[in-house]
């Protein structure tokens, strides 16, 4: 027998009603809050972003992994965009026509992705981010070493097809075991894994978009004067991204700590 209000609907429909509201007013309260710190970040410069002249990768960098890992893809992914523009309107310019936000984006997205267990998922849309931007006429293959063979060539993106290997392999498929479980040293191999994945696809889409805005869309550099600067990129970026990835590992190993201990995660 139904003892609920008829003009309001069963008293069953209530509770479930108001767990939907809260949660969705916690999605919101978290995204604000995560979203103010991220713009904050991206007023931080870590390292200057070769090619574009007075940029800089910002320190923001360093929490896109960390927050597809806490916030999962949506909040995470979303903090992230809305952060991005916040910091716009803080005073930092944008550099890729308003798109400054697709590599951090899908950064946080994959983390995320990979913590709820789409692994597949996430690696067939870095293979398909590493084959376009291969395949790129703007795009540098193969980079010749000096000092050891005129006749030695490595592949421009050695690191990032490493580091679809790692995702493909057993590391990749226990990383989220890893970062869920209670040990410090599994959170810390887990997150080192995502962290490194992350800002690797992070590094492709934004090679893609650089190219895409400088190369198609305002036709201010050509295929030669990309060519230069990948040769120089290509000594710097396994250093950059290791250590963001590094970074991440830190930080989020440590904000996952405090946000146990208060019971705020279920991480």
């Amino acid at each position: 027998m139904n003892t609920g209000d008829p003009t309001t609907g069963s008293t069953s429909e209530s509770p479930k009603k108001n767990r939907e509201e809260r949660k969705s007013l916690q999605k919101i309260a978290l995204t604000s809050i995560f979203a103010t710190l991220y713009a904050i970040l991206r007023l931080v410069p870590l390292y200057p972003l070769l090619g574009v002249a007075g940029a800089t990768f910002p320190a923001s960098d360093i929490l896109a992994p960390v927050y597809g890992v806490i916030l999962g893809p949506y909040v995470g992914g979303a903090s992230v965009l809305l952060g991005t523009f916040l910091s716009v309107a803080l005073g930092r310019p944008m550099i890729f026509l308003g798109l400054d936000f697709l590599p951090a984006v899908s950064n946080t997205l994959a983390v995320g992705m990979l913590m709820k267990g789409r692994r597949i998922l996430v690696l067939a849309f870095n293979m398909i981010v590493l084959v376009l931007y291969t395949i790129s006429p703007f795009t540098l293959t193969f980079v010749r070493v000096p000092f050891v063979s005129s006749d030695l060539l490595l592949p421009f993106s050695w690191l990032h097809a490493a580091g679809i290997a790692v995702l493909a392999s057993p590391l990749g498929a226990k990383a989220s075991k890893w970062v869920q479980e209670g040990s410090a040293q599994s959170l810390v191999k887990g997150l080192f894994i995502f962290s490194l994945i992350g800002t690797l696809l992070q590094h492709l889409v934004g090679g893609l978009v650089f190219e895409w805005v400088y190369g198609v869309v305002s036709r201010t550099m050509d295929a030669a004067a990309f060519a230069l600067r990948w040769q120089v990129i290509f000594w710097l970026y396994p250093i950059e991204r290791l250590a963001t990835a590094l970074a991440a590992m830190v930080v989020g190993a440590s904000l996952i700590k405090a946000l146990r201990r208060m019971r705020r995660i279920p991480l």
